[in-house]
């Protein structure tokens, strides 16, 4: 009779049940011993793959976060500063418009009494105020 594991085997060179029974015993535990351990690597690489999953998670999380934050601000920044540019523009806007409107005034009240008497353009511009109103002498209008 030849055994399954020629290393235990008695000193007539064959196996007896007991022994055969003992050494399947014993593989038994073996292979139970590998699955809890395998078992036990494979739930330990679970915990730490979650653990470094959630960390990851929570760190893009807070960059997510920090980037809206700051987008927010720069939105609001430049919202401030787009409301800033638009009242300079409208007051620059305004002045510039009233400037054109005195200039006009000014030009129209010179070509309507250009004719009245000779090289008096400088007497009739002095009768335009600085308000673009046309006044009827120069001291009115100073």
């Amino acid at each position: 009779m030849q055994c399954k594991h020629d290393i235990l085997l008695n000193s007539q060179n064959t196996c007896t049940d007991i022994e055969q029974t003992e050494i399947d015993e014993a593989l038994f535990r073996i292979k139970e011993s590998v699955k809890k351990l395998k078992n036990d690597t494979i739930n330990a690489i679970t915990q730490k793959t979650e653990a470094l999953t959630n960390n990851i998670l929570s760190v893009a999380d807070t960059a997510q976060m920090n980037l809206e934050n700051a987008l927010d601000s720069l939105h609001s920044d430049i919202e401030q500063y787009t409301a800033q540019f638009t009242v300079s523009f409208d007051s620059l806007n305004s002045f510039v418009n009233a400037e054109i409107g005195n200039t006009n005034n000014r030009v129209d009240n010179i070509i309507a009494n250009n004719n009245d008497t000779q090289g008096n353009s400088e007497l009739v511009d002095i009768r335009t105020g600085a308000d673009g109103n046309v006044y009827s002498s120069a001291g009115s209008a100073v």
